[in-house]
């Protein structure tokens, strides 16, 4: 495996901020987490669990209201 490149966030995102919104799942957060550092991102996680008929109709149907912003 070779070892990860140093890389410089983009000039254009200096100072940007994102939220990465998952149901939790180590795996996907881990990734996200992975390019906003790599994008020079500050971030913050958001964890939103699928319930109900929300899960089922996930990711294509609405969010539950309760879970809204």
């Amino acid at each position: 495996m070779a070892a990860p490149s140093e890389t410089l966030p983009s000039p254009a995102l200096a100072g940007a901020r994102a939220w990465i919104v998952t149901d939790g799942k180590a795996g996907d957060e881990n990734q996200c987490v992975g390019i906003a550092e790599t994008l020079g991102l500050s971030y913050e996680i958001r964890r939103v669990p699928a319930n109900g008929p929300f899960g089922w109709t996930a990711p294509w149907g609405p969010i539950d209201p309760r879970q809204g912003p």
